[in-house]
């Protein structure tokens, strides 16, 4: 069996708040194999090349042709943000996400969700995996706590 997975991350367009993850899974296997002259059944190996073909024990052909099963799996996963601006004030009273996101220390899709709650002071942020549930980063600490992450890391 011969499998293709691909896997493409939608990130927001400009000035939309959404994330869009998409991943398509193909699976191929070969049912069997026939000359492609006379239709003769045969029993031999996939994988070689023409070249290294039998020929055909009725006709004496190199010339195959299969039979293909393909078995396609598509996930969608949907994400959004949100930003809730006050009027004459530069950053924004709270900010939300939920959103896939690519983790290239885990080497698969994550759900991130995270809170910035500036009139109550609070920062959340939770990474999960979205097969198992499992919990991989949990953070809910004072935002005046929360120093040294992200745009606030100290230049080197």
């Amino acid at each position: 069996m011969r499998v293709f997975k691909l896997s493409f991350l939608g990130l927001p367009e400009r000035g939309k708040s959404s994330w869009l993850n998409r991943t398509l899974e193909i699976y191929m296997t070969i049912e069997a194999v026939y000359c492609n002259a006379c239709g003769n059944v045969l029993e031999e190996n996939t994988a070689t090349d023409q070249k290294e073909h039998a020929p055909c024990p009725r006709c004496g052909s190199t010339l195959r042709r299969y039979d293909v099963n393909l078995n396609v799996k598509m996930h969608a996963r949907a994400g959004f943000g949100m930003r809730h601006k006050r009027p004459g004030e530069k950053r924004p009273l709270s900010e939300s996400l939920n959103k896939p996101e690519y983790s290239t220390k885990h080497k698969k899709v994550i759900e991130k969700t995270r809170l910035i709650d500036r009139k109550n002071k609070r920062y959340q942020e939770t990474i999960r995996d979205y097969e198992s549930g499992e919990i991989y980063h949990h953070c809910d600490e004072p935002l005046d706590k929360h120093l040294g992450h992200g745009s606030a890391k100290k230049r080197k």
